[in-house]
């Protein structure tokens, strides 16, 4: 039963407290847990428990995989209401003998069930690692996906570490959502099982989400498909949400094309992906103003970018380049919210930092809002070199960055200014 403080909370509230779990990394650990700390958690939880269905070979035999799958099926099997809830397939294989998961009888049997079950669609998160990257093989992940016959309800699809091709999308009619990370692009081949998949359907798959990370020539793959005159295979014109990275300079490279194509129903743009093949160079922001124009991007609704600041830069104009990014945005505009997560490089008393034009960066969303609704938030961090490194001047750099910015949003009371760092709040740096 609920008890003090516990009982106090709204129910909005309470509810917050468990989508809050869910974003953490371990959020199954987390969830079971406060499952079990009173049962007003119960209900909620256990539909997030249960929203994924992870299918992990841990680096186990292909025997010991089986049956961990067999086990999956049978809890599922016996509970309908769990399947029920199964929004997600998760797969992560690490050894090349797990890789034929969608020929699997059981992993079959599963899909069964969820169709049988479950009236809205399913998405697939598919990750291959370490030698089992090896095995990755566009043709048979569209033979496997026509096979198991997931591809007629699948709406979401995430791939990692694999070969991709653009079939491998078009035999899934209802998908809307696709996450690249680390893929490379294969040759399209169109198999018989796949233009029998498409029951002879011409129309282009309308993607409205798309994520990806280093994986910029199946991106391109895409964008040549939706851009052929004649039959195209994608429509990426509907795209709706668009996330990447904007230190990996091929993946950048895409986005002008992208906003281009987009540009009358994009609502949300994401530049927050982590860099992992530059990660030697993380603490260098090449520009890009010449690569993000939101001129024609007229239902832009949220905007979030992750940027770097070098302190010991020759040239400090991290801001500069962001605020001629916010430049192209008209005066008459949809943008309802723009976040900034900067990471700063250097060491105290950080003058490179405090040297960029944070004032103008703040005048330029004083136009953006033109006396509309605009939320603001921010968050700062100081790169530490490793566990050992103090802290020595963060808070007070932290807290001179905010009071810079509100002292620029003086007067503009419809600017909300967030500022997510909470290291400001009570913080005291080491003498």
């Amino acid at each position: 039963m609920l008890q003090p403080p516990i009982s106090s909370l709204s129910q909005e509230l309470l509810d917050r407290v468990v989508d809050h779990c869910v974003q953490l990394p371990e959020r199954t650990m987390y969830l079971v847990t406060l499952s079990l700390v009173d049962r007003v958690f119960t209900a909620r939880c256990t539909m997030h428990i249960f929203e994924e269905l992870p299918l992990h070979d841990s680096w186990e035999s292909k025997k010991k995989f089986r049956t961990k799958i067999e086990r999956k099926f049978m809890i599922l099997k016996s509970n309908p209401s769990l399947a029920r809830l199964v929004r997600v397939v998760d797969i992560k294989i690490t050894r090349p003998q797990n890789a034929h998961i969608f020929s699997n009888s059981t992993f079959l049997k599963i899909v069964q069930l969820l169709q049988q079950h479950t009236e809205s669609s399913h998405g697939i998160r598919f990750q291959l690692i370490g030698e089992a990257i090896s095995t990755s093989d566009p043709e048979q992940f569209t033979r496997g996906l026509i096979h198991s016959s997931i591809c007629q309800t699948l709406t979401t699809l995430s791939l990692c570490h694999l070969e991709a091709n653009v079939d491998m999308f078009r035999v899934c009619p209802k998908l809307a959502d696709i996450t690249l990370l680390d893929v490379t692009a294969g040759d399209e081949v169109k198999t018989p099982s796949s233009a029998a998949a498409t029951n002879g359907v011409v129309e282009p798959l309308t993607i409205e989400r798309l994520n990806y990370r280093t994986s910029c020539e199946a991106v391109n793959q895409l964008i040549e498909a939706s851009r052929t005159p004649s039959t195209p295979i994608i429509n990426l014109s509907k795209l709706r949400i668009l996330k990447t990275s904007p230190h990996e300079r091929k993946d950048m490279n895409c986005v002008p094309l992208l906003l281009d194509m987009a540009s009358e129903t994009l609502e949300e743009l994401y530049l927050t992906t982590f860099s992992t093949s530059n990660i030697p160079k993380e603490s260098r922001q090449f520009p890009l103003r010449d690569l993000v124009n939101l001129q024609s991007v007229t239902k832009l609704r949220i905007f979030e970018i992750f940027a770097i600041i070098n302190c010991k830069s020759k040239n400090h104009t991290t801001l500069h380049d962001l605020r001629a990014i916010l430049c192209t945005i008209p005066s008459s505009n949809k943008l309802q919210r723009f976040d900034l997560d900067v990471s700063i490089y250097g060491k105290q008393p950080f003058q490179g930092c405090l040297d960029e034009d944070w004032e103008g960066l703040c005048a330029e969303l004083v136009r953006v809002a033109a006396g509309k609704l605009l939320q603001f938030g921010f968050f700062a961090v100081v790169g530490l070199k490793n566990f050992n490194d103090t802290r020595k001047g963060h808070g007070a750099l932290y807290k001179c960055i905010e009071d810079r910015m509100r002292r620029s949003f003086v007067g503009h009371p419809n600017i909300t200014f967030d500022p997510l760092n909470i290291i400001t709040q009570g913080y005291d740096d080491p003498e």
